[in-house]
């Protein structure tokens, strides 16, 4: 029995350190393939300047699980051409295979070495009556993420400028609200004109914050109601609402992704101000309007939203149109007696023109 036990395990050993002799010589054998599967594999690429222009030259290398060599290329320039390599080696170092060249009877082989040490391969072509006697070009592994990140073009800039300043000209459109049946002197004003200015500050390519200063004035209706006697002197056509003041807003813009190759750049626009009124007889530097004895110079908030587009003239000049909302709080018990009769909330739309100045 002990003998049986001891010729037993002799044999387990045995076979097992047969075992372990097949597997070292399996990977001692597989290595150059492994080696060469590492090595050749992949893309390699090559540019040169021809004329002016850039000329890249692929190549693809892979290996079957039998140890045959397969590939093609690709020439990428002003000519481009794909080709599927045949008769495929690769011994040692050494690269060889032959390619079909489109509209031509003959076939351009290359022959070229692999380097480990460097990990490039170095090689020229051969097409018999047309290319000979080339020096070896030099091609270098191909990095697809490299390549990828090559291709993606940037957005655009629109304010390479951090600072700018703009212009523009204004049409007031006044919103009549009319509430309890009652027309006030809000009621019967028509729109007028107006200019502003502002400086900006970009702290985004696509966002920028402002101040603005800006004036002008609504006009009112011919057919004017009879308003009450508070009010001193009469209202006529030919008086005026006056505006000025200033607000302070932000814009931001969408043109970079949503129209990345545009001229036009769209935005959206907010802002918070104050607005100082005053009811000329007839226009600016005329009698001041009074209601109940007192003239109708005041200052009141606003808030305002809009939107609009740019459009790129040059890199430093672009043109600018915006349409905008404004809601300005006039009514204040403390001052007008009875507002809903006299002075109510202002509503007016608010359409600009001008040029933005980059600095």
């Amino acid at each position: 029995m002990m003998l049986g036990a001891r010729h037993c395990a002799r044999q387990v050993c045995v076979s097992w350190q047969f075992c372990v002799l097949l597997l070292a010589v399996g990977f001692v054998l597989s290595a150059p393939a492994a080696l060469a599967q590492g090595g050749l594999a992949g893309t390699w690429t090559y540019s040169e300047e021809a004329e002016g222009q850039t000329v890249e030259t692929r190549l693809t290398f892979a290996q079957a699980a039998d140890g045959t060599w397969t590939g093609e290329g690709d020439f990428l320039g002003p000519m481009p051409m794909h080709f599927v390599m045949q008769n495929v080696s690769f011994i040692g170092e050494v690269i060889r295979f032959d390619f079909p060249i489109e509209g031509f009877p003959v076939t351009g082989k290359f022959f070229g070495r692999y380097s480990e040490e460097n990990d490039t391969v170095s090689g020229h072509v051969t097409i018999p009556g047309l290319v000979e006697g080339q020096e070896d070009a030099v091609f270098t592994r191909f990095d697809e993420a490299a390549a990828a990140a090559a291709e993606i073009v940037p957005l655009r800039v629109r304010h390479p400028q951090t600072l700018a300043v703009a212009a523009r000209f204004q049409y007031l459109v006044p919103l009549h609200i009319v509430r309890l049946d009652v027309e006030n002197i809000n009621d019967v004003t028509t729109s007028g004109l107006g200019v502003d200015v502002s400086g900006r500050i970009y702290i985004l390519d696509g966002f920028a914050i402002e101040g603005r200063y800006f004036t002008g004035s609504l006009k009112f209706r011919e057919d004017l109601p009879v308003f009450s006697d508070d009010l001193a002197p009469a209202l006529s056509g030919d008086s005026r609402l006056g505006m000025s003041g200033w607000n302070a807003g932000i814009k931001a813009y969408v043109g970079p992704s949503l129209f990345p190759d545009s001229r036009y750049n769209p935005y959206l626009a907010a802002a918070v101000g104050q607005t100082l009124w005053s009811l000329t007889a007839s226009g600016g530097g005329s009698t001041v309007l009074s209601i109940l004895g007192e003239p109708l110079d005041a200052t009141s908030w606003h808030a305002s939203a809009g939107l609009g587009t740019e459009y790129e003239l040059s890199e430093r000049i672009r043109l600018e149109f915006e349409w905008s909302w404004n809601y300005h709080m006039l009514e204040d018990e403390s001052v007008w007696p009875r507002p809903e009769e006299l002075w109510t909330n202002q509503h007016t739309w608010n359409l600009s023109f001008g040029l933005v100045l980059g600095i």
